[in-house]
Formats: structure tokens, sequence, C-alpha cells
């Protein structure tokens, strides 16, 4: 798995420190924002995907954060023809419920909860090797 590498949307010191670590424990490197509307994709003059090839291996995306939820920038990413396959895109939350799990589950099949990531995460990227 060396070699792979992930974008992780997080607010949270505390869980942007616990996922950098499960990821780099599945050698995985972690480029880390506090919210997506940081990332180059995000920018309003963007409208489409501007990369011709997956820009990372993995994105796994809080949702609740301040300026844009992680459902919010999946939607648009989806919107945009995002390269990063959809079983390599992840969302996780200690708050999904409801029309925001049901929005989650149809952007992606890895919905996390965020107690149970320290095993979630870990059987994720080994799901996809």
């Amino acid at each position: 798995m060396s070699g792979q590498s992930a974008v992780l949307f997080e607010d949270e010191e505390l869980f942007c420190s616990l996922f950098t670590k499960i990821l780099s424990k599945e050698r995985v490197k972690v480029t880390t924002f506090s919210n997506p509307s940081l990332y180059f994709c995000s920018h309003p003059s963007v409208q489409s995907c501007p990369v011709e090839s997956p820009c990372v291996d993995f994105l796994l995306t809080d949702n609740k954060m301040s300026e844009m939820t992680g459902l919010e920038f999946l939607e648009r990413i989806k919107k945009m023809g995002c390269k990063i396959p959809a079983h390599r895109i992840a969302i996780i939350s200690a708050s999904l419920e409801g029309e925001d799990l049901s929005r989650a589950n149809e952007l992606t099949r890895n919905v996390f909860e965020k107690s149970d990531s320290k095993k979630l995460i870990p059987r994720w990227i080994e799901e996809t090797k």
C-alpha cells in the first residue's frame, strides 16, 4: 500500500490527529484540511473536475464543519465529475441521522460512525487493495 495518498477534511484537531494516525498506519500519506472549502476543487470558479486522474487514492470527510458540510462537498464533487472512485470516498460523523444519513448513503457506501472509526477505516483501506 505504500505510495497511496488521502485527503482528510476534519475540523476537530483530536479526530484529525486520530484519523491521520489510522491512515498512516495503513501506509497512506495524509493531507488534512479543516474544511473542504480550502481544497483546490472547491474554489467557486471551478465547475468541473480539473484533473485528468484521481487527485488522491482516498477521500475521507467529516460531515459537520463550519463553512461546508461533508454532504455538501460530496454532492459538489459528484456533480463536478470527481475522478476519485466512489468506493474510495467516505464520510464520517457522530451524528448522521434521518435524511442526512439517507443522502450520505446515496453519495457513498462508506458512511462511518466516528465511534467506530478505529476499526472501520483500516477495514475500508484493506478492502480497496
